[in-house]
């Protein structure tokens, strides 16, 4: 248990250090006065930072994560993954209005601001690398009865008995006809549930996304006030709500969940893409890469080339993925840099280019 707290605690480090060089570059962006050499530096520490997640990751994935088992435990015990999920998002937006007021009334600076959410953010992101979002709430399968068997050749049976045979055979049949209409009709009902799960799961990260532009979206300008708090909020209720529903119906049609996540996956790398493309279609493009490569790709090269049995390949194919999402967002993020250094994108696009990146890695983290 101390070697896990140890990681976390070196885990938080790692994002405090990539905030503070996001900020920096971020500050120098705005300013104009980034150097090729100044934004690689930052982009090499931040990398440095990455691989260091992975090892973590690799140590914690079994280890922090919640499985069905201690969810189901934890749930008996009056602890709710919901209700976790809940106040590490309510306490997050808090923070990031916090942040936002002392920006407003200048009491930190915009490199320090950006910082300071950035890492809000990311640890709001990366919670859900040990928190199974399904978890806590599970349906209960069904289990079908086995019929008993009846010998139709026996010649021993007299008349009276062969006809109490056919009748008993002929009840059977009958809940069986039923009892397949019942299971055809649940399999339909957990199909529409599955994607309720999945569109449930990309407005929450449409919502999450949206507080991420509204935070760091601004930030040059620092015009803010209760109305824009109360958006922020306001964005932060839905995300909750849109993750709550995730859960229920995602409980709902567990064991095809994981079949048409596809449907989550395919409309969320299209919203963010398209988003991204309105401000550089570069951007975009690499989005895209991104996605197909941790979900597509690398799943697929560990299936049918990974050694070490199931569980390992699994592992490795969590891991993998992961970190090919991160490397792709710091590569988004030197685009912005870049776009924004020689003036092919406005301050408030290149702010929100970064908002997006930083909040879109828990789009593929389940």
């Amino acid at each position: 248990m101390n070697a896990n707290i140890v990681m976390v605690i070196i885990s938080v480090l790692l994002k405090l250090l990539m905030g503070y060089e996001i900020g920096d570059m971020t500050a120098n962006a705005l300013e104009y006065t980034t150097t090729r050499g100044q934004a690689f530096k930052d982009g090499f520490i931040i990398l440095g930072c990455i691989i260091v997640q992975l090892i973590i990751d690799k140590i914690l994935l079994n280890k922090v994560a919640i499985s069905k088992e201690d969810s189901e435990e934890d749930a008996e015990n009056g602890f709710s993954p919901i209700v976790l999920d809940t106040a590490i998002y309510l306490f997050g937006t808090i923070l990031i209005v916090v942040f936002l007021g002392m920006l407003g009334s200048k009491t930190i600076s915009v490199t320090l601001a950006t910082m300071l959410i950035s890492i809000v953010i990311m640890l709001i992101v990366e919670k859900e690398i040990y928190i199974d979002r399904r978890s806590g709430m599970f349906f209960d399968e069904v289990v079908d009865e086995e019929a008993d068997e009846f010998d139709e050749d026996n010649k021993e049976l007299d008349q009276i008995e062969k006809e109490e045979v056919n009748v008993k055979k002929e009840k059977v049949e009958k809940e069986e006809n039923e009892e397949d209409e019942n299971e055809s009709s649940q399999k339909n009902d957990k199909s529409k549930f599955a994607i309720f799960s999945q569109l449930s799961f990309v407005l929450s990260k449409v919502t999450f996304a949206v507080i991420g532009v509204l935070a760091l979206g601004n930030l040059q300008w620092g015009n803010f006030g209760g109305p824009y708090y109360l958006i922020i909020f306001l964005c932060a209720a839905l995300t909750i709500l849109f993750r709550f529903m995730d859960r229920v119906f995602a409980s709902m049609a567990e064991e095809i969940t994981k079949k048409d996540n596809m449907i989550g996956f395919i409309l969320s790398s299209l919203i963010f893409a398209i988003f991204l493309a309105f401000f550089s279609k570069l951007a975009g493009f690499v989005w895209l890469l991104a996605a197909v490569t941790a979900k597509v790709i690398v799943p697929v090269a560990f299936d049918n080339w990974g050694k070490g049995g199931t569980e390992k390949v699994n592992k490795n194919k969590v891991l993998i993925s992961r970190l090919t999402n991160r490397i792709f967002a710091l590569i988004i993020v030197m685009i912005a840099v870049w776009f924004l250094s020689f003036g092919a994108v406005w301050e408030i696009e290149y702010l929100a280019m970064i908002a997006v990146v930083l909040t879109l890695p828990s789009v593929y983290i389940n």
